[in-house]
């Protein structure tokens, strides 16, 4: 069966946070505008899934949820297993309302306010905003720019493990906004790096399923000799198109901190999340492997056109997720001007790179490409245009 990811849909006036609130954000959009700024995508999810949600809504019974349900943990090993050859436990899996409603939870539980918590910028800009709002501070231990390729800096992150008392380091695995996927060798490095310090490790992996092709993603796990001290976060919220039903799982092979997890973490289900779960992890791989196709073909697209007639924004082709990072410095143009030319004049939505590298992000802007074709052409067509000016 081939799948429809062409269709532009209308998503107006449907209580969309990126279509119905985009004015309060950016007060010059409008109804021709491009929105190309959350890991949102406009595509329908698998039919699959619509169905089996919709037979479950014929119930008529919108109660409380359990995750006491045995086909819900045994869909999420069953996922693991079938396309990361990851073994995981009933035990092992804890059900979360999203990663950052996880990682919030982490935070508070093992650490304290002035706490120390590290990331390493560019990275997606919640992890900093939360960290705040908890009134931990945030050591940034930024990743080496090598020609807008993105990595690891092992030199820092030791000297700062050494001397920053620092509670805990999040990672963004696949790497948002620069799109790295980490080798199994530099994931490896880093765990031995913060089990030496005795440092929480925790690892984003929500866009873990959307690698280009012949890229292989680890899941921290893989990377581990013992489990001790080391989380992965997941969900079926950027993979699917899922993001509304606030679906994901704490997964926690270390059994002290498993059990301390358990007995300190417990949060409402939406009603439709472990249906959506199991529709996904279980019935959903063709549409999945479809979808990797079609984002393959929209970033190779992108990243050739801009190459081809943008020479001056700098890209590297991401090896995972569907952002493009793109540095406008060699316009120079200043960030404001830059963003006035992509935001009023071509009527493109991107997110500033501030979000996500507040001190190195000026003249980065992050673009999502989960739309249709159609629209990744006219976008880069509209940026091209007010460029050239």
């Amino acid at each position: 069966m081939k799948y429809d990811f062409d269709t532009l849909i209308n998503r107006y006036n449907s209580g969309s946070y990126k279509y119905d609130r985009i004015q309060s954000i950016y007060p010059y959009a409008n109804k021709d505008s491009i929105i190309m700024t959350m890991a949102d995508m406009d595509f329908k999810t698998a039919p699959c899934i619509i169905q089996d949600i919709k037979s479950y809504a014929d119930l008529g019974v919108f109660g409380y949820m359990s995750t006491f349900y045995p086909p819900y943990k045994q869909a999420v090993i069953s996922h693991f297993k079938r396309n990361y050859s990851l073994d995981l436990s009933e035990d092992e899996i804890i059900y979360s309302n999203g990663v950052i409603n996880a990682l919030k939870a982490i935070i508070e539980l093992y650490s304290k306010i002035d706490d120390n918590i590290a990331i390493s910028e560019p990275v997606y800009g919640h992890f900093r905003q939360l960290i705040t709002s908890l009134k931990r501070k945030t050591i940034n231990i930024p990743l080496k720019n090598d020609n807008e390729y993105y990595l690891l800096d092992y030199e820092k992150l030791e000297s700062s493990f050494k001397t920053q008392n620092i509670k805990i380091y999040i990672l963004c695995s696949p790497q948002n906004p620069t799109g790295r996927v980490y080798s199994l060798e530099e994931l490896q490095k880093l765990v031995k790096l913060t089990q030496k310090y005795n440092i929480l490790l925790v690892s984003d992996e929500i866009h873990m399923d959307l690698t280009r092709k012949n890229i292989t993603h680890y899941p921290i796990f893989k990377a581990c000799n013992n489990f001790e001290n080391v989380i992965m976060l997941t969900g079926i919220g950027k993979t699917y198109n899922l993001a509304g039903l606030q679906c994901g799982n704490i997964l926690v092979k270390d059994s002290k901190l498993k059990g301390e997890i358990f007995n300190n973490y417990d949060v409402d289900i939406n009603t439709f999340a472990l249906v959506g779960l199991i529709s996904a992890y279980t019935k959903a791989d063709s549409w999945k492997e479809q979808l990797k196709l079609y984002l393959d073909d929209n970033i190779d697209f992108a990243v050739n056109f801009i190459k081809k007639n943008m020479p001056y924004i700098k890209v590297n082709k991401p090896e995972g997720t569907y952002f493009l990072w793109l540095n406008f410095k060699g316009t120079n143009l200043t960030p404001k001007e830059i963003e006035d030319k992509i935001y009023k004049q071509a009527n493109v939505l991107l997110q500033s790179g501030i979000e996500h590298d507040p001190i190195n992000g000026s003249y980065y802007q992050r673009m999502c490409l989960g739309l249709p074709k159609s629209q990744v052409k006219l976008a880069l067509e509209r940026i091209e245009k007010v460029f050239s000016k």
